[in-house]
């Protein structure tokens, strides 16, 4: 890391020209997007949209400002996501709080939320009488319930995980959008546990969704440092990245009621096993699979029969 570069910028430096020194200092240190990272936390730290910082590029940064962006910048360099560095990630158009606690959100989660809208709509247009109940398992920062909770309503939405970090950082999300849940007049539920079976009885849910650890524990060690700063617990899924799958696949039968529905994500590469394991699941019918916006497979369907 260049220090000289970080010394320079002091009481008096201008956004605009901070911009480009630290994009610059990012860039030789290896950082994927060294301008929209420098954009993302300057606009963080000085509370302007990211469109202000050229508007406004010739504001000189206070001495306050320039301690804290310069700290911020040092730890980005280390390998700590913007993400977690804010405190904040977009998903769905909802601002979330993330912390290291909960992986950060991905854009290809957003099929498995679109998959799930599209379910779910088509069985509330079937007339039901009572509300539908949709659990999100291992929810961490509730960006598939939130997502769900600004588009459907009178939904009962159950966010499962094992970790009580990733429950409470769920609840000062679910605080944040209290109003559209409200006003949307869907329940939010949140139970710590490492499964469907403790707290849900047989056929209660009508639809299971879950983004479950899915990489390979031998492969860890060679992803990038910014993915290497999630939690362990939200990555690994066993030698083969499978252990979950198979859990889910064995799980879900007992808790969805007839007709309800497993809606889960998955490696771009998995797929193929994915299927040869619901071949040992016959109350499984009517498969889907669905492809991201870069045509790799992404999301399965199931129905229980």
């Amino acid at each position: 890391m260049n220090s000289e570069s970080f010394a320079e910028i002091n009481k008096g430096y201008r956004i605009g020209d901070v911009l480009q020194q630290i994009s610059l200092t990012f860039k030789s240190n290896g950082v994927p997007t060294p301008r929209l990272d420098a954009e993302l936390l300057l606009s963080f730290l000085l509370k302007l949209k990211r469109l202000d910082l050229y508007l406004q590029a010739d504001r000189p940064l206070t001495e306050e400002e320039s301690f804290h962006f310069k700290k911020m910048a040092k730890r980005r360099i280390e390998g700590v996501p913007v993400a977690y560095l804010t405190q904040q990630k977009e998903f769905w158009s909802l601002s979330l709080h993330v912390a290291s606690g909960v992986l950060i959100p991905r854009p290809e989660t957003e099929l498995l939320v679109e998959t799930a809208c599209s379910r779910i709509k088509s069985k509330q247009k079937e007339g039901r009488v009572r509300r539908l109940r949709v659990a999100d398992l291992g929810t961490g920062s509730g960006a598939i319930m939130f997502a769900l909770a600004s588009e459907l309503k009178e939904l009962d939405l159950y966010g499962i995980d094992l970790s009580k970090e990733a429950l409470s950082i769920c609840s000062t999300n679910a605080r944040a959008h209290q109003q559209m849940l409200k006003e949307g007049q869907n329940r939010l539920i949140l139970l710590q546990s490492n499964g469907l079976g403790r707290y849900l009885k047989k056929a209660s849910l009508d639809f299971l969704l879950t983004n479950p650890p899915y990489i390979r524990t031998g492969i860890i060690p060679q992803l990038n440092r910014e993915v290497q700063q999630e939690p362990r617990l939200a990555l690994d899924g066993g030698h083969d990245g499978l252990d979950f799958y198979r859990c889910i696949l064995k799980e879900t039968i007992e808790v969805l009621v007839a007709g309800g529905e497993l809606i889960l994500e998955h490696g771009h590469d998995q797929r193929a096993e994915i299927m040869d394991l619901i071949k040992c699941h016959p109350e499984y019918h009517d498969l889907e699979c669905f492809d991201d916006l870069e045509g790799r497979p992404r999301v399965i369907k199931l129905v229980k029969g």
